[in-house]
């Protein structure tokens, strides 16, 4: 599982991120349907009676028709070799490209039945439209048939039974026999004015939230306290909010111990971390005697404390930064150099 830790500020910018996409996702798709205004789809059916014309001409067995033959004709329905021929009946000016884009075929489930579904305007145009790629296919169908059993050897001889048997297959199968059959199931149908949103909207949805992806994982932020401590050379540790921690302990404890003249400033990492500072200062204080916990300063962030009224570098016994976890590598390296500026960082607590 995938956690992000991002900060108050982050999770905002996130928010806002996801939620202008989707916004524009649905004021996109709103625009393009009003666009393209109504639209209707319509079906025409085709039944796949045989299954291999050739097989059955050959050996006069026909075998089932099974999902592979039928994801076979789907394809050849909306080839570039159907469509072309479609377009040009259709009078299509942009040719069977622009037809493709309109028009799909697919295996209908538990049957023998490939559907050739068109998208029009208005009903009749596509229904029109999804009739005569049906009839284009089939007509292709039937003309290959037609040439398969032209290129069949009369027979030589009065007793060669095997070529009238194959002459007879043939004028069957190019008479009597229809391979492919056309029929309607379905009326034409308004496509729904929300689709287009909503589906954009999702699309919308789906890329803020790859942005977001991208913004926390493309960005080097500090998650660890051993990051910071790479990163600054300094000591660093944890610290549980609200809970704080045994490290944290440890570390604010022994500065106090060890130096006791002077206040152990805390200091925000920048204007975000206000709040995890003043909570590290105060569950200081509240695990401190009364001596100690007035030893206890709220710096403000480093541009402020070093800028504004603040003690003089021999008045602090120690000097911490507060980083929340997610802040980014960069604004923990300035805000140490920064603060050298007055005072060097003793150490760095990372708050989660």
């Amino acid at each position: 599982m995938i956690r992000l830790k991002l900060r108050d500020g982050g999770a905002r910018r996130a928010v806002i991120i996801v939620a202008a996409l989707t916004l524009l996702g649905l004021a996109a798709g709103i625009a393009l349907d009003r666009i393209q205004g109504p639209r209707w789809n319509a079906s025409t059916a085709v039944l796949l009676r045989i299954s291999s014309v050739d097989s059955l001409l050959l050996t006069g067995q026909a075998a089932p028709v099974s999902v592979a033959d039928q994801v076979d004709a789907s394809a050849l329905a909306v080839s570039q070799t159907a469509l072309t021929r479609a377009a040009i009946e259709l009078g299509e000016s942009k040719g069977w490209t622009e037809l493709g884009t309109r028009v799909s075929a697919e295996p209908a489930p538990s049957s023998h039945v490939i559907l050739i579904k068109a998208t029009a305007p208005d009903r009749d145009s596509a229904q029109h439209t999804a009739d005569v790629v049906a009839a284009t296919y089939v007509a292709i169908m039937r003309e290959q048939l037609s040439a398969a059993a032209a290129s069949m050897a009369p027979p030589s001889s009065p007793t060669d039974y095997a070529g009238s048997e194959l002459q007879r297959r043939a004028q069957l199968l190019t008479g009597g026999v229809q391979p492919l059959q056309v029929f309607h199931t379905d009326k034409p149908t308004k496509l729904s004015g929300t689709q287009t949103p909503v589906t954009l909207g999702i699309v919308g949805l789906a890329a803020g939230a790859l942005v977001v992806l991208a913004l926390t994982f493309l960005r080097r932020t500090i998650t660890k306290p051993r990051e910071a401590q790479r990163l600054v050379e300094l000591p660093a540790v944890g610290f549980d909010r609200p809970d704080g921690g045994a490290q944290a302990s440890r570390l604010v404890h022994g500065l106090l111990d060890d130096r006791p003249d002077g206040a152990l400033m805390v200091c925000p990492v920048d204007v975000d971390a206000e709040k995890a500072a003043l909570e590290l200062a105060e569950w200081t204080r509240g695990r401190s005697d009364a001596a100690q916990a007035e030893r206890v300063q709220l710096l403000a962030e480093p541009a402020v404390a070093v800028l504004g009224t603040r003690p003089t570098p021999g008045d602090a016994a120690a000097l911490l930064l507060v980083v929340p976890a997610g802040t980014r590598n960069q604004v923990l390296a300035d805000a140490v150099a920064l603060l050298a500026i007055w005072r060097p960082v003793d150490a760095v607590v990372v708050t989660t």
